[in-house]
């Protein structure tokens, strides 16, 4: 199956509610829909960098895409595939244009994506409902989160004593087996995050996700031993030994974007 035709689409899409986090504040997100056409189907991935997340920024991914979009056409799809990698694209790219072949390879075959992947694959997944940073009105916020089981929350915008004291009376509030999930986003250096992980053990923590500001394995891995609630890696995890990181995990969690990752092969492969 060769690919007859690419297409770039640019995006720009305001958010419903800011995305605000210890990093700072998002309005929008920005990229591309990556349309390729082989076999009478048409297979479409997304670009979406988010260089605060551990993509390239949107310029190497606008660089890239303009450089090898064409350069695609007349490329046999499973082949074009395996070889990807030999044109160097940077994670977020890599993604799009993955995604892109994949999708074709499963409208070949008659399957979705996940079934394309994994013949076993679920149909149904449990996801959180997000309610934004943890302020004093997120009580007010839970509403939004009815019929699900967790609930994620961004912190490190505050001092931990005001989050503590806010996390007291949101736990207050919750429906009995409901669980909250956390989010620092790297906020605290290591004596804070232990005082403030400390202080939680008691309330219905999920996970917390990049506690800590300066990161390695030995700090991670003190931290997870200090506590039963498991700790997650997210944005740090590229920026770690990823070899040592899967040979002996420091935490019990580890967040996969396949943004970052590449795609949904090597998030596949990591995993």
């Amino acid at each position: 199956m060769m690919i007859q035709g690419s297409k770039l689409t640019p995006y720009q899409l305001p958010l419903a509610r800011n995305w605000v986090s210890h990093q700072g504040c998002l309005e929008q997100r920005s990229g591309w829909l990556i349309q390729l056409a082989a076999g009478g189907h048409k297979g479409i991935g997304d670009c979406a960098p988010l260089a605060s997340a551990g993509t390239e920024t949107i310029e190497e991914a606008e660089a890239w895409l303009q450089q090898h979009i064409n350069l695609l056409n007349h490329q046999d799809v499973r082949q074009l595939l395996e070889s990807l990698d030999t044109l160097k694209p940077p994670p977020a790219a890599r993604c799009g244009v993955e995604t892109a072949l994949i999708d074709l390879l499963a409208k070949q075959a008659g399957r979705s994506i996940a079934r394309w992947l994994n013949a076993d694959a679920s149909c149904k997944i449990e996801v959180n409902a997000n309610l934004g940073k943890l302020d004093n009105k997120v009580a007010q916020r839970l509403n939004e989160a009815r019929g699900y089981r967790v609930i994620k929350l961004k912190l490190g915008m505050a001092p931990i004593e005001q989050e503590l004291a806010w996390l007291q009376q949101l736990t207050a509030a919750l429906p009995g087996g409901i669980r909250l999930r956390l989010d620092a986003n790297r906020a605290w250096p290591m004596a804070q995050a232990a005082e403030f992980i400390a202080a939680i053990a008691s309330l219905p923590i999920e996970s917390i996700e990049e506690p800590l500001q300066d990161p390695t394995i030995e700090l991670l891995s003190q931290l997870q031993l200090g506590t039963t609630i498991p700790l997650a890696l997210d944005e740090s995890l590229t920026q770690l030994n990823m070899q040592a990181i899967v040979q002996q995990p420091p935490v019990k969690r580890i967040t996969l974007k396949p943004m970052v990752m590449g795609g949904l092969l090597p998030s596949i492969a990591l995993a």
